[in-house]
């Protein structure tokens, strides 16, 4: 970062230094009453968040370290934030209608100051976030069900600190922003229904969230450097979502099947070298699940999620848009060889693939074994992991114009 912090003089290492210091407490009281034909609950609660962030650059350079003299490379900033809440619950159930509304009321008082950069801010929020849910029993097998939640959520220290931090080796970020306030409203509609003697379930659902936000994070790419920034401006994010699910328990196998698949549409802006430029995630998902019973003491189990991920820009045909698939299996193999003898086997396989990058592949395999010793009364354990003897472990992930590499360096075989 010579352009930054050296006057454009090459230098060999920067040194981040953070300190964040915290304290948080939480203390509530509630009083239930539970008869009547409305249930009722009330609840009081206070709680303290006290943060200090502390920190600096120093450059290494010629055999000598030294700070930074750059003021924007410090921060000497101080948090507190304090909220009082109360809340009332009722619940109303009735034949085969059932309901319960939740009505929070809290009071919130946060201030942050840092003499550096000569900020010094206060904010008082009344937040008021009711939830309300309903479910209609169509009949013994068949079950519609409602649910709304208002959210209010406030960033946190690391919104707000002005002096720059490096976050790796080639990333700035700070902040211009107050505290970012958001605001979701959360709908979802689910139907169930299934057959109790074939020991068959099956569900569908309608989600919906949208969320307005008073910060948006800014982006700001070159050849050599990237900067983020949360600086104030109103930015808005919608997903909508289906889901389904379907639930069989297999009598001759003596065994459970379970599928659950969902499709999820989110549209949100992202603030990239001074252009907003929206963008449309798909993600497409499918979770199989498998309990078998192979013998009388050997049991299989199976769980997989398969999901498809399609990031573009709207409006626009460019390289911007990209395609990501993951999957991840894991396979168990516990069995009881006699009494007080325990053996498990388990694996997991994870793959990652997306243009442009090599594929991403992986099994990791463990072994447990367990004897207990009734005369001794000892537990005797052996855990093998990691077989395959995997030091390096790599990931990548994508979200609109960003692409993200990470590697891992794991211990091996153990």
């Amino acid at each position: 970062f010579m352009d930054y912090l050296n006057d454009g003089i090459s230098y060999a290492r920067s040194i981040q230094h953070v300190n964040v210091p915290s304290f948080y407490t939480n203390i509530n009281a509630g009083y239930r009453l539970p008869k009547g034909i409305i249930s009722q609950y009330y609840g009081l609660s206070a709680t303290v968040d006290d943060q200090r962030l502390d920190s600096y650059i120093s450059k290494h350079a010629a055999g000598l370290t030294t700070i930074v003299d750059v003021d924007s490379s410090k921060n000497e900033m101080h948090w507190i934030r304090s909220a009082i809440s109360f809340e009332g619950g009722y619940e109303y159930k009735k034949n085969k209608f059932s309901t319960r509304l939740t009505l929070p009321v809290s009071y919130q008082r946060t201030a942050y100051s840092d003499t550096l950069y000569a900020v010094k801010e206060k904010d008082n929020k009344v937040r008021f976030n009711p939830s309300y849910s309903a479910r209609y029993l169509l009949d013994q097998e068949r079950e519609l069900s409602f649910s709304y939640a208002r959210k209010n959520s406030f960033g946190t220290i690391e919104n707000v600190y002005r002096g720059l931090i490096i976050s790796n080796y080639r990333s700035l970020s700070n902040n211009s922003a107050g505290i970012n306030e958001s605001q979701s409203d959360d709908f979802a509609l689910t139907f169930k229904g299934g057959k109790m003697l074939k020991m068959m379930f099956y569900n569908l659902g309608l989600s919906y969230k949208g969320t307005l936000s008073s910060a948006l994070l800014s982006n700001s790419i070159s050849d050599t450097i990237s900067q983020s920034a949360l600086i104030q401006r109103e930015n808005s994010t919608y997903t909508y979502g289906i889901h389904a699910g379907f639930d069989k328990y297999l009598f001759h196998l003596a065994s459970t099947l379970k599928v659950n698949a969902s499709i999820e549409w989110t549209d949100y802006n992202q603030l990239f070298n001074d252009q907003l430029l929206p963008f449309q995630n798909i993600a497409y998902n499918l979770n199989p699940s498998l309990a078998l019973k192979i013998w009388r003491k050997l049991n299989l189990s199976y769980m997989g999620t398969i999901s498809l991920v399609q990031s573009k820009q709207v409006d626009v045909v460019g390289a911007l848009d990209r395609d990501v698939v993951n999957i991840s299996q894991s396979i168990g193999f516990p069995v009881t060889l006699f009494k007080g003898f325990h053996f498990n086997f388990s694996a997991r396989h994870l793959y990652s693939y997306q243009e442009a990058f090599s594929a991403i592949n992986y099994v990791f395999m463990d072994t447990f074994i367990r004897y207990r010793s009734k005369k001794w009364k000892t537990d005797f354990e052996l855990n093998l992991t990691n077989l395959g003897n995997i030091k390096r472990f790599d990931t990548y992930t994508v979200s609109a114009n960003m692409e993200s590499h990470n590697s891992y360096q794991l211990r091996g075989r153990m």
